[in-house]
């Protein structure tokens, strides 16, 4: 439901630890700071999980995430 160029704050291990271009299941809200551009953001804490590309858009398709 979002526009894919959207930026996301998340931790520094992910940031870190994966390269350019993995995908990721995470909790997120979509945050509009005064006056800012809308991002979405996901605690540090909070749980990810790694996919595929392929293992993403078929789960988007069933609307399947959580």
């Amino acid at each position: 439901g979002f526009d894919s160029g959207i930026r996301v704050e998340c931790s520094s291990k992910m940031r870190n630890n994966y390269p350019i271009g993995t995908v990721f299941i995470v909790q997120a809200q979509l945050i509009e700071k005064q006056g800012g551009t809308p991002f979405l953001y996901t605690h540090f804490n909070w749980p990810y999980s790694v996919v595929s590309r392929q293992e993403a858009e078929k789960r988007i398709q069933a609307k399947s995430l959580g």
